[in-house]
């Protein structure tokens, strides 16, 4: 039973990588305002998502990959806190050259964008707060994750028509899942005694805050 809690519990762990968490986002605009995607034509669309995962999940992963390899993080799962720097400046510098081909792209929605920001201010933001302390990484995604919805259904319910997949109920229900989800990655995380409620709650913390801080913020930053 024991070993099948924790092959669980490592599954939501998997399941819900930070790495993943603008992908999974990405997919959710597309969903809740197609309308914000229309100047995709073709294959573009699908081109944006691979070019999403390319710079948020693949190249990251590679590049901890090989710092694992060259020996200079002894596990891939990070829980080092010293040895946490390099592999944040290299998914940092993955997320900046993202943002850099989508912040003045007229056909990127504003909200993607707000994303990427948000996930780059949140990785910042770890990088700092991990001289102190070993926040929860998983708990940012997912804390971010929650930040990034709420967000993303305030700018819904000011659409003047809203007559697509999502109605006032199945968003209030997406959010709710968020706080699941959030809930059941944070419980993973201290099931496996990986983090402690500290650990936890600062993740959740950052997390929540980067988003809020890149939407309060991007348009006097990139477009005032």
């Amino acid at each position: 039973m024991e070993n099948a809690n924790r092959i669980l519990h490592q599954l939501v762990s998997i399941v819900f990588n930070p790495l993943l968490i603008v992908f999974y986002l990405l997919f959710l605009m597309t969903v809740i305002n197609p309308f914000d995607f229309v100047g995709f034509e073709g294959t573009q669309k699908h081109m944006l998502f691979f070019q999403v995962l390319i710079s948020t999940l693949i190249l990251p992963g590679i590049a901890i990959i090989m710092l694992y390899s060259l020996g200079l993080i002894s596990s891939v799962e990070l829980g080092d806190s010293k040895e946490r720097m390099f592999p944040f400046i290299a998914t940092a510098i993955f997320y900046l050259w993202l943002f850099a081909n989508l912040v003045y792209n007229p056909t990127i929605p504003k909200m993607l964008i707000v994303v990427v920001f948000g996930a780059i201010l949140g990785l910042f933001i770890a990088m700092v707060v991990n001289l102190f302390i070993k926040l929860s990484i998983h708990c940012l995604g997912v804390g971010s994750l929650f930040s990034s919805v709420v967000i993303i259904a305030y700018e819904w319910s000011l659409l003047f028509d809203r007559n697509v997949a999502f109605n006032e109920n199945t968003m209030a229900l997406l959010i709710v899942l968020c706080i699941l989800v959030a809930g059941l990655v944070g419980s993973a995380r201290l099931q496996l005694k990986v983090h402690t409620l500290k650990e936890v709650y600062t993740g959740y913390f950052v997390g929540i805050i980067s988003p809020v801080l890149s939407y309060t913020t991007i348009d006097l930053i990139f477009y005032g």
